[in-house]
């Protein structure tokens, strides 16, 4: 049966784009068809119709080249992330643009949700990357008898 087809080739995107990374590792996969896949769904969605396709697929493979997913599953998210921000801020513009209250609460309410997706996701995100929320102790309670120490705890190696 053979390899699956490529859906972005190397010549539809610049020699710039393919150099510095390749298909493979833009979006995080090993895999050039994993990654071609991902950039051409980006791409379609994100570009639709604004530029030539070699542009909107340079475009995308900047963007994710700037976002250095690590991982297939960030390359992924990081797509959801991009196609979110894009939804949101084209309701924003929706709903600066018109005169109706009704149909700017409409796109505002739509945007308010998008955004806090875009949050969900940003948190998500962190906490692949191991930037997860720092926990401070407000209250330690120390029983007779027992010890606790408050601040960095660091330990060096003695030789003797």
């Amino acid at each position: 049966m053979g390899p699956p087809k490529t859906i972005v080739k190397k010549e539809k995107v610049s020699k710039e784009v393919t150099d510095e990374k390749g298909l493979g590792g833009v979006a995080g996969f090993q895999s050039d068809y994993a990654s071609a896949d991902l950039v051409r769904n980006l791409a379609n969605f994100y570009f639709q119709g604004n530029q030539d396709e070699t542009k909107s697929l340079d475009l995308t493979f900047h963007t994710l080249l700037d976002l250095a997913p690590q991982d297939g599953l960030e390359g992924m998210l990081l797509a959801q992330m991009l196609a979110t921000h894009k939804m949101a801020m084209e309701m924003l513009t929706r709903a600066q643009a018109n005169n109706h209250n009704e149909v700017i609460d409409r796109f505002v309410n739509g945007a308010t949700k998008l955004l806090r997706t875009f949050a969900v996701q940003t948190s998500a995100l962190n906490a692949l990357r191991g930037k997860g929320p720092n926990i401070q102790v407000e209250n330690v309670n120390v029983s007779e008898g027992g010890q606790a120490i408050v601040g960095s705890v660091t330990t060096q190696s003695s030789s003797k």
